[in-house]
């Protein structure tokens, strides 16, 4: 399955072919196939391709690159995928085709930003900057690509050389009692008294530097190396319906059927297969992590049992298959294993079970 032909476009399997032609700016195709195990007759799939672009060795002016693309959209009969109405969004089952935006030079936490596609629609185009958005209050995430003039560049090196090790990820502090009060007495003007501990002291400068991030942190994005990133979320009716589910376990945990909210988070978890949508569960995760702290605070550690420790990115099979039937084997298979270890872990929450009702 080196190649797969479908008219006059080909889709190539190998890296190598994918990358040169990535390289020259021609149109790369991906094959994208949904494999559900319930029902192994049948395979969904679509055709991405990317369209020419400007490249570091493609020889083609912008007007060019527009034509052919025009042209290929009305030969090849292709959709875009960039859309600000719901109805023409890429849905499969619960997921719904979106993008998110990632900071080559930012510290992992500010690293990505997430656009649910319900509420952005599919908009961040190469070429194109100004489009609405399907929730108009959402308008403004262009900002993040408005160039910086000369007084925007003086502002930001300012700020970098003051607070560049809160945003960058290159850039690191190792902190001390002394260089944290002077840092704050410099810069905010906090005063310590001599009985003050330093970790009373690393709560004010993360109160302080919490302030930074908030008023800076889109000046810094503004400036980043960014690129714009396919994923898939959940939508919104799925997640609202997660909710709902979630917070009526968490009424069930004084009862015999405390599982219940177990088996609903790993439901939920099995789902975070992609960058959209495992930050939607670990969002909403956090969120039930914190209603179920509240109202036990004494539990916070027999607490952890009811989530799952971590969230899994799509499987990728060892060897790569040839045909589609070694491809649902290396599904099945990997499914197998899933459950058997899923089978092996039941027997350890049992035991913790019983070891709470004791206590």
């Amino acid at each position: 399955m080196q190649c797969i032909s479908n008219g006059s476009a080909k889709f190539w399997f190998s890296d190598t072919v994918r990358k040169k032609k990535s390289d020259y700016g021609e149109p790369v195709w991906s094959l994208v196939i949904n494999y559900d195990p319930a029902k192994n007759e049948v395979f969904q799939f679509w055709l991405f391709t990317t369209g020419y672009r400007e490249a570091r060795r493609s020889k083609l002016t912008l007007k060019e690159i527009l034509a052919k693309n025009s042209s290929m959209v009305q030969k090849q009969k292709l959709n875009s995928l960039l859309t600000t109405k719901k109805e023409k969004l890429l849905r499969y089952g619960d997921y719904v085709l979106g993008q998110y935006i990632e900071f080559s030079d930012l510290k992992p936490q500010f690293s990505r930003v997430y656009y649910h596609p319900e509420r952005f629609g599919v908009i961040f185009n190469v070429h194109a900057k100004r489009v609405k958005t399907i929730d108009s209050n959402q308008d403004l995430v262009y900002r993040v690509f408005k160039p910086f003039d000369a007084s925007d560049v003086r502002r930001f090196f300012s700020i970098q050389r003051i607070f560049g090790f809160a945003f960058l990820e290159n850039e690191h502090t190792r902190w001390n009692q002394v260089s944290v009060s002077t840092f704050l007495l410099q810069r905010f003007g906090v005063k310590f008294n001599d009985e003050v501990s330093y970790n009373e002291r690393l709560k004010e400068l993360t109160r302080a530097l919490r302030g930074v991030r908030k008023k800076h942190l889109e000046f810094f994005q503004r400036y980043s190396q960014k690129k714009v990133r396919f994923t898939w979320y959940l939508s919104q009716e799925f997640m609202q319906s997660a909710t709902r589910e979630l917070n009526k376990k968490i009424d069930l945990i004084s009862t015999e059927q405390a599982d219940r909210l177990k088996e609903a988070t790993f439901r939920l978890s099995s789902k975070g297969n992609f960058h959209g949508t495992r930050h939607q569960i670990g969002t909403l995760q956090a969120m039930m992590r914190s209603v179920l702290n509240a109202r036990d605070p004494e539990q916070k550690k027999l607490n952890q049992m009811y989530f799952p420790k971590n969230l899994h990115y799509v499987r990728f099979t060892a060897k790569k298959a040839w045909n589609m039937k070694e491809f649902e084997m290396a599904c099945r298979n990997a499914d197998q294993i899933y459950l058997n270890k899923r089978n092996k872990q039941k027997p350890k929450d049992q035991r913790l079970r019983r070891d709470r009702k004791k206590g």
